[in-house]
């Protein structure tokens, strides 16, 4: 008895970078239309803006030295706009992950992440790009996490493109660690 195979035809998984890349661009064009047209920016704007280029900076794959600095500059772009959002805001957008054992663990978690929002007041802005990256640094959510993860580590490719030592391997050099490096 023979079996036979059929190829079935699968659907096409969504490309989500586009997706999110498209709607950070709309959100950023119609702000600046209305900066244009009323000279003001409400929070609602913030908060397309915040939320899409969080969402489309964590899937963007930057290699080139070129690239990463483009990224580079929208990473600090997006910063200046969480800056002026309020954890609240913030927290309606990418909610705190419903983790409760960090202390145990000696991690964040859903009580040390209320701690920073309580310290910065749940109704105050962010602040300035250091006072975001500290907050956000501090905040539980996995999109905010990769978001962290993916500045970091653009800084990092930027040096390395740049000549420079990683972040990881000047670390290393500071503490007196061994390491082998590859390089591509």
């Amino acid at each position: 008895m023979k079996t036979q195979l059929k190829v079935i035809e699968g659907t096409r998984k969504p490309d989500h970078y586009s997706i999110y890349h498209r709607m950070f661009q709309k959100a950023v064009i119609e702000s600046a239309r209305k900066i244009q047209r009323t000279n003001q920016i409400d929070t609602d704007d913030f908060k397309k803006i915040a939320f899409a280029g969080i969402k489309m900076i964590n899937l963007e794959k930057a290699r080139s030295r070129r690239f990463l600095e483009v990224k580079l500059r929208l990473i600090e772009f997006i910063q200046t706009v969480i800056g002026k959002l309020t954890p609240g805001e913030l927290m309606q957008m990418f909610p705190i992950r419903k983790q409760y054992d960090g202390e145990k663990f000696g991690m964040k978690d859903y009580f040390s992440t209320m701690h920073a929002v309580k310290e910065k007041g749940i109704d105050n802005c962010i602040g300035t790009e250091e006072e975001v990256f500290d907050f956000l640094w501090d905040y539980q959510n996995p999109d905010i996490t990769l978001f962290m993860v993916t500045l970091v580590s653009t800084v990092s490719d930027l040096g390395r493109a740049s000549g420079q030592k990683s972040l990881f391997e000047e670390f290393a050099d500071k503490n007196d660690i061994a390491i082998d490096v590859m390089t591509h």
